[in-house]
């Protein structure tokens, strides 16, 4: 068998296997070849004939795309080849396996997750919207962008599109535009977004802050009960709490298995999981202790809580409320995400003081009062708070207080290196950095950054000299 799609398994615990097959054709996007097409599916025909598989995994090579859409080389090259003969056997072929693949994967009785990191076009949203779970990426990318090429959306587009609110559907078919990550979870073309290896750190994260983290699966265990989850309910009251469809009642069920829970229904008009709970249950278990199953959460919000409320529902921070100087703190996102705003600034600080000694410069050697210039200039677009606070102790050559040269040399040595690893041009910090290493070479490391301007007078005295 070819190597353009690479199939492999995985063991559970209970001895079952999640059946994985992964679009091999980075070079090329993963895009759907007719070889890809046939050895997805006569995989598919072994792996449903089996018992033991539980789940199909499927995703793409290479890290940039999950895939870009049919393999048009390939369809070129045949319609080329074929050109004046009317119907063309190849592409006929094609759209035929193709759309019956689609349907399979959309139909198949055998649960199929696709992880649609990076591109996700054309045949590639016919793999992803078939399936039963659609995982996605802070890099995905999303679109039918068959237009472009003189084609209409296909590969099922008009169930799919169809389905979304408004008239997006109409909008994405006429203009091929690109949904981002976001977009994609706000309309319903994706079901959850988590980014590639980052499920160990974020479970890290969690049993840091001193949660007990258990993983398990109803699907791999089917109808026997994990061992660790009856440890963690056992003599106690326990309420599952969680999103609709990611399996609650079928974890309850293997607990309880005389009871009998209503679960994967599917909505016929989102094609979509819809509640299997309805209403929070008590449950009394035969090893001891009572079970609440509660309503899959569609949609969360905090619009109802108090921010008191929502604060002290974080237990890491919960012995520092009230405790901040500032009023103005903002969360930025993950951990991390502060120390890169904290770049931002320095990178923006850098430019406006270089362009600041810049300007002052210019007005002395123009003539001009400084002082008065930047004064009216204050008052404009010109404006920023290094000028407001820092032009009259500029002019006066006073530039000792405030933050050093050398800690602003390191912090945009740091903005450059991270700038250098996510492939980021910075021209103005590396310049301007470079000017805050020559006053430190100088002996100035300590003065404050608006010593910019030292530097400028400095290199006009040396010029003047004969």
């Amino acid at each position: 068998m070819s190597d353009c799609v690479l199939f492999s398994e995985i063991e559970t615990r209970c001895g079952r296997v999640i059946a994985r097959a992964t679009l091999n054709a980075p070079k090329a996007l993963n895009a759907l070849s007719l070889e890809m097409i046939q050895a997805l599916s006569q995989q598919m025909d072994q792996w449903e004939q089996r018992d033991d598989v539980v789940a199909i995994w499927l995703d793409g090579a290479g890290g940039k795309a999950f895939c870009a859409g049919g393999d048009i080389v390939q369809m070129h090259k045949s319609m080329v080849k074929h050109a004046g003969e009317g119907r063309n056997p190849f592409t006929e072929q094609y759209f035929a396996e193709e759309y019956a693949l689609d349907y399979r994967i959309h139909t198949s009785r055998i649960p199929v997750v696709v992880f649609g990191d990076g591109i996700v076009m054309g045949g590639g949203m016919g793999l992803l919207q078939g399936a039963d779970f659609r995982l996605v990426t802070s890099r995905s990318r999303m679109a039918m962008p068959e237009i472009t090429i003189g084609l209409f959306p296909d590969v099922g587009a008009s169930w799919f599109l169809n389905r979304l609110p408004g008239r997006l559907g109409l909008f994405m078919g006429l203009t091929g535009a690109r949904l981002n990550v976001a977009d994609t979870l706000r309309v319903g073309l994706a079901d959850l977004v988590i980014d590639a290896g980052q499920i160990e750190t974020l479970l890290a994260r969690y049993e840091a802050l001193g949660y007990q983290v258990e993983r398990t699966s109803a699907a791999a265990c089917e109808g026997e009960a994990a061992p660790e989850v009856e440890a963690l309910v056992r003599d106690k009251t326990s309420v599952f709490v969680g999103q609709s469809g990611v399996g609650k009642s079928s974890i309850i069920q293997t607990l309880l298995p005389d009871e009998l829970l209503r679960g994967g229904a599917v909505s016929e008009s989102t094609g979509k999981g819809v509640h299997t709970t309805t209403t929070a249950k008590l449950f009394h278990l035969p090893g001891g202790g009572d079970l609440i199953d509660s309503p899959g959460i569609r949609e969360f919000g905090l619009w109802h809580m108090t921010p008191q409320e929502l604060e002290y529902g974080f237990r890491e921070i919960r012995p520092l409320i009230g405790l901040c100087k500032f009023r103005n703190c903002r969360h930025m996102g993950d951990p991390g995400c502060g120390q890169k705003t904290k770049m931002v600034n320095q990178i923006c600080v850098a430019g406006l003081i270089q362009s600041l000694a810049e300007g002052i410069h210019f007005a002395q050697e123009s003539g001009l009062d400084p002082k008065k210039v930047m004064e009216l200039v204050g008052q404009g677009a010109a404006s920023s708070w290094q000028l407001l606070n820092r032009h009259e102790t500029m002019i006066k050559g006073n530039y000792n207080h405030g933050f050093a040269v050398s800690l602003m040399h390191k912090d945009l040595q740091i903005c450059l290196q991270e700038a250098k690893v996510r492939g980021v041009d910075l021209p103005v910090t590396a310049i301007v950095d470079a000017y805050y290493q020559q006053l430190e070479s100088g002996g100035n490391g300590d003065k404050d950054t608006s010593s910019l301007l030292l530097r400028l007078k400095q290199q006009a005295q040396n010029q003047e000299k004969p």
